[in-house]
């Protein structure tokens, strides 16, 4: 039997004795179970230039709301410390946070090959790039927020899950997630209202909330329904839980879905969940949060985009 067949497995097993509402079962043979997650996302933000790289944090405007959004947990006369998990190699994000919050420390985690380009572009004393699997990160409670962008959406529904977990025991009491999360409802949007791009409709498979995002590969993405993800969220132990629409619409942005996915037209706009919850400061007695899983192996966190 494949490996990562046997990964997924593994990790939904040891996940048995925590709830887990709603779980995804594993992908079909051809996808999942052939894919070399690292292999493929080292080598796109590596030798084959951002192949198949959707980069939302090139845009200048979502980058700023990021920010704005941070404010609320961190000051500009205190040290604080941002996690950045599946960070991706283009450390867009990255600086523009340690050029907003000057008393402010970055740890920034993605596979070996992708933290070595992403340290390469930016080298600075207050940002540490490291490879770290985002399904058990092993930190200890003390940043004030986390920022996952398009990172969360590996074809395991149960190592999802443990990422979003691993993030929370990471975070401090009343630590910050701000997250965004693409969604399935979007290439099927486009499908349904767009005769032209009706075909995308054969790369959703919407029970499932997959997405092809690799024909040749056969290689899917888990992009979550709202209602689903909001529960994953709750099971992972956030809550003032808050999310939104966010329309991928600025010129940045619009071009790279042009460069990506072949969208071009004024209406054919990519959209996300744009997320913020938090860690409570006690928790509730008989609530497990923070489960970590002990069988996970140390090379899943599919940053296909960020």
């Amino acid at each position: 039997m494949d490996p990562h067949f046997e990964e997924s497995a593994t990790a939904a097993k040891s996940n048995e004795d925590s709830p887990m509402r709603w779980l995804i079962p594993p992908g079909e043979a051809g996808g999942h179970i052939s894919f070399d997650a690292a292999g493929y996302w080292d080598l796109r933000h590596g030798q084959l230039e951002y192949e198949n790289v959707y980069s939302v944090t090139e845009d200048a405007k979502l980058r700023m709301r990021l920010v704005d959004m941070l404010r609320a947990v961190i000051q500009s006369d205190r040290p604080s410390k941002v996690l950045i998990p599946g960070c991706g190699s283009r450390a867009c994000l990255e600086r523009e946070l340690v050029d907003s919050f000057s008393r402010l420390s970055i740890l920034a985690t993605d596979y070996p090959g992708v933290v070595e380009a992403a340290a390469a572009r930016l080298r600075h004393p207050r940002v540490k790039f490291a490879a770290r699997d985002t399904r058990r990160l092993g930190l200890d409670s003390d940043f004030d927020a986390a920022v996952v962008v398009n990172s969360v959406l590996s074809d395991c529904d149960a190592d999802n899950r443990s990422m979003l977990r691993s993030v929370h025991a990471a975070l401090n009491p009343k630590g910050l997630l701000v997250g965004l999360f693409p969604t399935i409802f979007a290439p099927t949007d486009i499908g349904l209202c767009e005769e032209r791009e009706r075909w995308r409709l054969e790369l959703v498979d919407l029970s499932n909330s997959r997405y092809c995002f690799d024909e040749y590969a056969r290689t899917t993405h888990i992009l979550y329904t709202p209602l689903r993800l909001r529960t994953i969220l709750r099971e992972a132990g956030f809550d003032a839980l808050s999310m939104e629409i966010f329309f991928c619409d600025s010129p940045c942005l619009r071009s790279e879905a042009s460069r990506v996915y072949g969208l071009e037209g004024e209406d054919l706009v990519l959209y996300e969940l744009l997320v913020t919850a938090r860690k409570p400061r006690t928790v509730a007695p008989g609530r497990r949060v923070g489960f970590q899983n002990p069988a996970a192996p140390a090379d899943i966190r599919n940053p296909g985009q960020s």
